[in-house]
C-alpha cells in the first residue's frame, strides 16, 4: 500500500472517539455475570486506555464488554474503533461488520469497516463501499483519511478515473495538506508513467510518442537527440500544436550562429500558422526581433502577445521596453505599470518603469521607480547569499562571513 496511509489511525481515532463515547453510555443493564458498576468500569479504563494510545488494553476492556453484552452494537463498534487503531484490521472488519448488523443506521462503524479493509489489503472489498460512503462523509479527518485510503486502492487495483476523482475532491477540500499534496504528486507521477508507458507501447512511431520522447531527451539536457525527435513528430504531423513551439525555443538554446536563429525563428511562425493564438510564439518572435534592433516589428509581435495574454507580466513587461527603444516611451507606462501591479517583486519591471518614466520627464516618479528595483536587488542578493552560506554549511565548507 502507498506510504501516505501509514500516519492513519490515531487521527481518525482521536476525533471519532467522542461519538463512541457516546455510544459506550448507552449500554443496557448489566447481566448477571457482570454488575452495573464493574461494566462502567471497564468502559472508563478502555475510555483512558484510547486516549492514552493503549489499544491494547482497550481492546481487552471492551472484548469483555461485548461478551457481557454481545447485542449492544455500539460496544462492538468501539471495539472495531480500538482494533483498527490497533492495526489489527481483520479483526477490526469483524466488530465492524458485527456492529452494523446489529444497528446498521450507525455511521462509525460502517467508516471503519472501509479503513480497516483498505488498510487490510483488501481493495476489491474497500472500494466500492468508500467510493458509495465518500460524499456523505462530513467530519473532515475521517474524509481525509477515507479519501487518501481510496486514492491509494483505486490506484492499486487500476481504477485511474476513480483515483483522480478522488483526489481532486481531497485537494478541494484540504488544498494546503502536506499529506495530501505528497499524495497528489505521486498520483500524477503515476499518472503520467503509466499513460506514457502506454503510448510508447501502443503507438511507438506515432508522432506524440516521438513528441514525448523529445521532451524526455530536452529535461535530459540532449538537445540534439530532442530536436530530432521533435523533427520526426513534425514529419509526421505538422499541424501538432505547440511542437514548432518547442522545438524553436530548444533551437534558441542551442543556438550559436545566424543560421540556428533563423531555423528558430521560422518554427515560431509555423507555430503560429497552426495555432494563431499562441501568445508565446508571438512573444518569442517580438524579443527575437528586439535584439535584432528591429524596433517597430518587435512592437508588433509583442502587442499580439499582450492581447493573447493581457496578464503576463513578463510579456508586458517585453512591450513597454519595446515601445521605448522604438521612441514610444509614453505610451510604454500603460503595460509597464500594469507589469509592476501584478509583478511587485519583480527587479526588472520596475527598472523598465523608471527608464519610459525618464524618457517623458517625470524624473521624480523615475527615482521612485529605481529605488524600488535597487531594494529588490539587494534583497534578491540577500536571499542568494544565504541559499550559498546554507549550501556551503550543507556540504562542510566554509561560509562567507557576510552576503
Amino acid at each position: 500500500m502507498k506510504r501516505w496511509r501509514e500516519r492513519s489511525g490515531l487521527a481518525a481515532t482521536a476525533v471519532l472517539w467522542a461519538l463512541s463515547g457516546a455510544l459506550g453510555q448507552q449500554t443496557k443493564p448489566a447481566s448477571a455475570q457482570m454488575s452495573r458498576v464493574a461494566m462502567e468500569q471497564l468502559q472508563t479504563r478502555a475510555s483512558e486506555a484510547m486516549q492514552a494510545g493503549q489499544f491494547a488494553v482497550a481492546i481487552a476492556a471492551y472484548q469483555k464488554l461485548v461478551q457481557a453484552q454481545p447485542r449492544v452494537a455500539p460496544l462492538r463498534a468501539n471495539l472495531c474503533v480500538a482494533q483498527y487503531s490497533a492495526h489489527q484490521f481483520n479483526s477490526a472488519a469483524a466488530s465492524c461488520r458485527e456492529a452494523i448488523r446489529l444497528a446498521p443506521s450507525l455511521k462509525a462503524p460502517h467508516e471503519f469497516l472501509v479503513l480497516s479493509l483498505a488498510e487490510g489489503g483488501d481493495c476489491q472489498a474497500a472500494l466500492p463501499i468508500l467510493t458509495s460512503l465518500f460524499p456523505a462523509v462530513r467530519r473532515l479527518p475521517m474524509k481525509r483519511q477515507m479519501g487518501l485510503d481510496g486514492v491509494s486502492c483505486a490506484m492499486n487495483l487500476g481504477k485511474m478515473g476513480q483515483a483522480t476523482a478522488l483526489m481532486n475532491s481531497l485537494v478541494e477540500t484540504f488544498p494546503n495538506d502536506p499529506d495530501i499534496l505528497y499524495a497528489a504528486t505521486h498520483l500524477y507521477s503515476d499518472l503520467s508513467t503509466h499513460f506514457s508507458e502506454r503510448l510508447l507501447r501502443v503507438a511507438p512511431g506515432s508522432a506524440r510518442a516521438h513528441e514525448f520522447n523529445a521532451e524526455v531527451l530536452e529535461f535530459q539536457g540532449k538537445l540534439q537527440d530532442a530536436a530530432a525527435e521533435y523533427r520526426k513528430a513534425l514529419t509526421l504531423d505538422p499541424s501538432l500544436p505547440n511542437v514548432h513551439y518547442r522545438l524553436g525555443k530548444l533551437l534558441l538554446r542551442m543556438a550559436t550562429d545566424n543560421q540556428t536563429l533563423a531555423q528558430a525563428r521560422r518554427q515560431f511562425e509555423d507555430e503560429l500558422r497552426v495555432n494563431p493564438k499562441n501568445a508565446e510564439a508571438e512573444y518569442q518572435l517580438g524579443e527575437m526581433a528586439w535584439r535584432a534592433r528591429n524596433w517597430s516589428r518587435a512592437v508588433q509581435y509583442l502587442r499580439q502577445a499582450a492581447a493573447l495574454e493581457p496578464q503576463s507580466p513578463l510579456i508586458l513587461t517585453a512591450l513597454g521596453r519595446a515601445l521605448v527603444s522604438d521612441g514610444k516611451s509614453q505610451e510604454a507606462i500603460s503595460p509597464l505599470a500594469t507589469a509592476a501591479r501584478l509583478a511587485p517583486n519583480d527587479p526588472t519591471v520596475h527598472y523598465e518603469l523608471g527608464i519610459a518614466l525618464l524618457h517623458v520627464g517625470h524624473r521624480r516618479q523615475a527615482d521612485q521607480q529605481m529605488a524600488v528595483y535597487a531594494r529588490l536587488q539587494r534583497a534578491a542578493q540577500a536571499r542568494k547569499a544565504l541559499i550559498r552560506r546554507g549550501i556551503q554549511r550543507a556540504s562542510g565548507g566554509v561560509p562567507d562571513a557576510k552576503p
